[in-house]
């Protein structure tokens, strides 16, 4: 289909368009699109196309080929790239590359997403991210964090807005349900590729959005989305407080900071409420570069154990090394 000769998006018409409305996309913005060939990253892609000429905005299109499905992912590939051949977009894309033992997890492909998306934002001088998640994104992941024991970070859901490295990752679709994104492609004529692996019930996020949900709205609440993404809300406004305090607490106790190391007064962090301690700990792991979401309660509580001793080191994912002394607790890093 040619995409450009049938091109008439006008998002703002029905639904007063997410895009504007989320505040997220000001005037002569440089932004880097994700765009993975699916329903939600097409309409994020060309919501953006039908602003760009009134706000002025240089798009680049980022694509990340996994390489997980074969010939399906390399046909996603050729897809985004000829919809930006099309729109004369710039267009990046890498392959990832799986480790040696041929084994895959799901947070080093998410890592080495990541790391492409800033080393695109930096070639293309652009300071946003745009990422496709919705409504329906969010409340998914509500509940899988849910089901893994997840703390109020966790339970905040998918953040519209947040950094990564110097540059900014926003979601404008956040508010978005994904029928009322498929419904607009269908009525604007819009094509776009269908991800076989949504389909597979052996991945817990595909169990929840395609059993659990319908099974919680059919006979427990039919709002139970709303009800969802309002608990995000509710618990974002109140992890932005405790986060706030912790903020300040961890400049409080801070004794030394470095790119590798960050030293903090041990005993005022000891008298610190468990709550505090914690948003303190997690700041320090933040600015070392890693992320206190690796961290399991059982994990956690091990590491508050050690602090009843007057010495003690361990190991944390990252690789993140920890170690206390009469005086003083130390975070490292190895980059």
């Amino acid at each position: 289909m040619d995409m450009v000769r049938k091109y008439s998006f006008t998002p703002a018409d029905r639904y007063r368009d997410a895009v504007e409305a989320s505040g997220l996309i000001a005037p002569r913005d440089r932004i880097v699109v994700g765009v993975s060939g699916g329903a939600d990253s097409c309409f994020l892609l060309h919501a953006l196309l039908a602003y760009r000429k009134r706000w002025e905005l240089s798009l680049a299109v980022a694509h990340m080929n996994h390489g997980l499905r074969g010939a399906e992912s390399d046909r996603e590939e050729t897809f985004v790239a000829d919809l930006c051949r099309r729109w004369a977009l710039p267009f990046r894309v890498e392959r990832w590359r799986k480790k040696k033992d041929g084994s895959v997890s799901e947070e080093s492909a998410r890592d080495a997403r990541y790391a492409f998306f800033e080393k695109v934002c930096r070639e293309t001088e652009s300071g946003k991210l745009a990422l496709a998640h919705t409504r329906d994104d969010d409340v998914e992941t509500i509940l899988f964090r849910l089901f893994r024991g997840s703390g109020l970070s966790g339970l905040r859901g998918i953040p519209a807005v947040r950094p990564l490295g110097l540059y900014q990752i926003i979601r404008p679709l956040k508010e978005m349900d994904r029928e009322t994104i498929r419904e607009t492609l269908k009525r604007e004529g819009i094509e776009w590729c269908e991800d076989g692996s949504n389909q597979d019930l052996r991945m817990t996020r595909n169990r929840i959005r395609h059993q659990l949900l319908p099974l919680l709205e059919r006979s427990f609440n039919p709002n139970i989305r709303k009800i969802l993404t309002q608990l995000g809300k509710n618990v974002a406004e109140d992890y932005a407080y405790l986060n706030h305090q912790g903020l300040a607490a961890y400049e409080k106790i801070l004794f030394k900071e470095g790119k590798e190391r960050i030293v903090l007064r041990r005993r005022p962090f000891q008298t610190f409420e468990r709550a505090l301690q914690k948003q303190v700990f997690r700041e320090a792991l933040r600015r070392l570069g890693t992320d206190m979401d690796r961290i399991g309660y059982a994990e956690w509580e091990s590491v508050r154990s050690l602090f009843g001793r007057k010495s003690f080191r361990v190991t944390l994912p990252g690789p993140l090394h920890f170690h206390g002394t009469p005086t003083k607790v130390v975070f490292t890093r190895k980059i």
